[in-house]
């Protein structure tokens, strides 16, 4: 009984290690979603690009991004919008204050002319 549960205890130890100090894909695997088991909702940052222009800049609060299944693209909800993203696009999911700040909403087919980053 006694070296079961040692070895229950080394087993569960050495799981641990491994989620702690894993390979880089998988911290940033749980990055992207916010956690390791599922995923969470959090700031985003879209910039969806046509031509090497930005054409969309969507700037998400306590949303879920994800990537679009067998496609190139990403998708998520703005109220009762369901938005799909495809081909050139950046998604940024925002930790620091400062990069979100760095953003403004924008929409070519609205606004029109260039977008202009907030300085």
């Amino acid at each position: 009984m006694k070296k079961l549960i040692l070895f229950i205890c080394c087993l569960c130890l050495t799981s641990f290690s491994f989620l702690g100090c894993g390979c880089a894909s998988t911290c940033n695997s749980v990055k992207q979603r916010g956690t390791f088991w599922g995923s969470e909702t959090g700031d985003y940052i879209v910039i969806n690009y046509s031509g090497g222009r930005i054409i969309d800049v969507w700037k998400l609060k306590d949303v879920f991004v994800e990537s679009e299944k067998r496609s190139d693209g990403w998708r998520f909800s703005v109220g009762n919008d369901f938005i799909m993203v495809g081909g050139d696009a950046k998604v940024i999911r925002v930790i620091d204050p400062k990069v979100w700040n760095r953003y403004r909403e924008y929409h070519y087919e609205f606004e029109g002319g260039e977008y202009t980053p907030v300085k």
